[in-house]
């Protein structure tokens, strides 16, 4: 920002202060968030902040009630619940958007997305399954076939047991 303020005062003040306010004044954010509204017009941006909100709703204290009755153990949840799971309760998470936590993230997809969920499971000795289908997460694992593509369309496989809904988060012991 120091740069590109450098460089706007350079190139528009022998233009005058005319043009170094209007630089100034177009060239925030604000302007911006109203450029794209107008372009975008206020239903889109609605949708899209709603979607938002849902999204972020994965991860509060809320969508972790299910999970706080329950009694203490492992929960594979989307990468980005890992850390209202660790916040929010006396359970652990085996993964959470940090980068020197790559074997937990890998497993989450192999859980999610791949063709051996319940062997990963049955490894890490995990408890309980948490999804949201608000996250950007469930469209991404959905599309990639394997557990969520299969609760998508309301198959439960018989190793889980649903312990229900908080918010948009769902709950899953896992049966051994």
């Amino acid at each position: 920002m120091p740069g590109l303020a450098a460089a706007l005062t350079h190139l528009l003040l022998p233009r005058g202060i005319v043009w170094l306010a209007a630089a100034i004044l177009l060239g925030n954010s604000g302007a911006f968030t109203l450029a794209g509204v107008a372009l975008e017009g206020p239903q889109r941006v609605e949708k899209r902040v709603m979607a938002f909100k849902r999204q972020v709703d994965c991860g509060s204290a809320a969508a972790m009630a299910r999970l706080v009755v329950q009694p203490a153990g492992r929960v594979a949840g989307f990468v980005d619940q890992g850390p209202a799971i660790l916040a929010y309760t006396k359970h652990s998470a085996i993964a959470g958007p940090y980068h020197r936590n790559q074997a937990g993230i890998l497993d989450t997809y192999d859980i999610f997305a791949g063709s051996n969920a319940r062997a990963v499971l049955q490894r890490r000795g995990i408890d309980y399954l948490m999804i949201c289908r608000a996250a950007p997460d469930w469209d991404f694992y959905r599309q990639h076939g394997g557990l969520v593509a299969q609760l998508a369309t309301g198959q439960v496989p018989e190793w889980l047991t649903p312990l229900g809904k908080s918010g948009e988060a769902e709950l899953y012991r896992i049966n051994r």
